[in-house]
């Protein structure tokens, strides 16, 4: 079984730096060019316009390029949930064929497709199509896997240590996760057609002043003429723009609050911290939680006991969650009983902003608050536990049960909150949008039309 990986190795390699020789080369450049054609449409008009003008289309054409780069990173991270679900397929049918682990890794990572190069990609983090090389040179297969981009590929890592130290069968917890991929990339999908309306909505709104324009110049009311080249044009032009642009940026929070609380898991797996600003360790636990709460589980089945079950989630997890479920772990050792021992691990599941206090005294029921579900599915969990412990009830169904129940929860939060940003859209709508089209659209061709008509 060594001989066919050592083989394959130079191939891999091969394959790696052709891709990094030929298309890095080329990207630079393509790269490097629209700057350099930004600064010169910006100093010709400059000449021509004015500089008025030349920063108005300067602020244009960097939120179009930033957007274009935001669209690319999106069609990537869609790539890359894909590619990882193929690989988690093929992983688990290659152990299912009876393979060593690491024959295994190396046969199903060769079937990654190249992706290309990643806009914008986090310093540490393994690009997936890299992810055959990397398997080739690494020693420890795990926390190669726990430094992937793809999630997916992070939350095999944390089940391929967990597995390894406490013996536990592999095949299934896989099988398991390629399942798991393929629900959230549908959950993804929902939640992108979620946010398609107030997008799409927010950029056609912001491209109206164009058509308002374009209106007025067919009917002969010469509007960029009055834009560029008169005071009151200027102020019109300087107003408009930036009330369009903080309506695009209000917009895009909205947006970007949703994704991020669909964030990212396994990220404290490979033990870097991730990128800063990323998710707070009370959004990393509770990312983490459902994957923790299957292999606790898949330990359980496998003959081991809770507390040996607790210790190893927690040492190839990391972060909060990693930290308090070895706590946990060394109280019940200790002799603690289950409440008390984890404590604390429920404590880190409350919400802590103002916001969530703010909703637990509006409510007449604290426990309907939003952050409080998690507490109660936390709570479960260690009720399953203290049984365990107590009467040696078996709690792995239980425990898979409640992480797809932490799941679904999850993801009802994020299609609501971004129901809520559809709602919220009209803010910028009537504040920004409205004020920035009068101001382009509107008021430059009544001053363009002035002359023509009033008396001679």
């Amino acid at each position: 079984m060594i001989a066919p990986v050592r083989a394959a190795r130079p191939a891999v390699r091969g394959r790696r730096r052709g891709r990094d020789g030929t298309a890095n080369k080329s990207r630079p450049a393509a790269g490097a060019a629209a700057p350099i054609a930004a600064l010169g449409i910006a100093a010709v008009l400059a000449v021509t316009t004015g500089p008025l003008a030349a920063a108005t289309v300067t602020m244009a054409l960097g939120c179009l390029a930033r957007a274009v780069r935001r669209e690319r990173a999106r069609r990537r991270q869609a790539m890359v949930r894909a590619g990882a679900e193929d690989f988690l397929a093929a992983f688990a049918a290659e152990l299912d064929a009876g393979g060593p682990h690491g024959h295994a890794l190396r046969a199903a990572a060769r079937g990654i497709e190249e992706l290309g190069t990643a806009p914008g990609r986090r310093p540490g983090w393994i690009p997936l199509d890299q992810l055959a090389a990397t398997l080739a040179e690494a020693d420890d297969p795990g926390l190669t896997l726990c430094r992937n981009e793809a999630g997916a590929v992070r939350q095999l890592g944390i089940a391929y240590q967990v597995c390894t130290m406490v013996g536990a069968r592999l095949a299934p917890v896989t099988t398991m996760l390629a399942t798991l991929a393929r629900a959230d990339a549908v959950r993804a999908g929902e939640l992108a057609a979620a946010l398609a309306g107030p997008r799409s909505s927010g950029r056609l709104v912001a491209a109206l002043p164009l058509a308002g324009i374009a209106l007025g110049s067919l009917a002969g009311a010469h509007p960029l003429h009055t834009l560029l080249a008169t005071p009151a044009g200027n102020a019109c032009l300087l107003a408009g723009g930036l009330a369009d642009l903080v309506g695009l940026r209000w917009l895009r929070s909205f947006a970007d609050r949703v994704e991020r609380r669909a964030g990212p898991v396994a990220m404290d797996a490979a033990r870097t911290g991730g990128p800063a600003g990323t998710a707070t360790g009370r959004e990393r636990l509770l990312a983490d939680l459902p994957l923790a709460l299957d292999l606790i589980a898949a330990c359980l089945r496998g003959g081991g006991t809770v507390v040996s079950a607790m210790m190893a989630v927690g040492a190839a997890n990391g972060g909060v969650l990693g930290r308090e479920l070895r706590r946990a772990a060394d109280a019940l050792a200790a002799g603690a009983d289950a409440p008390t021992a984890c404590d604390r691990l429920i404590a880190a599941t409350v919400a802590r902003s103002r916001a969530a206090r703010l909703a637990r005294l509006l409510r007449r029921d604290p426990r309907g608050s939003p952050g409080s579900r998690w507490t109660a599915m936390m709570r479960a969990a260690v009720t399953a536990f203290d049984r365990a412990q107590t009467s040696g009830a078996k709690p792995a169904a239980a425990l898979v049960r409640l992480a797809q129940r932490a799941r679904d929860e999850a993801h009802a939060e994020s299609i609501a909150a971004a129901r809520r940003a559809g709602v919220l859209a009209v803010a910028p709508l009537g504040l920004c949008f409205l004020p920035a089209f009068l101001l382009l659209g509107v008021v430059p061709v009544v001053l363009g039309s002035l002359p023509d008509l009033l008396p001679a």
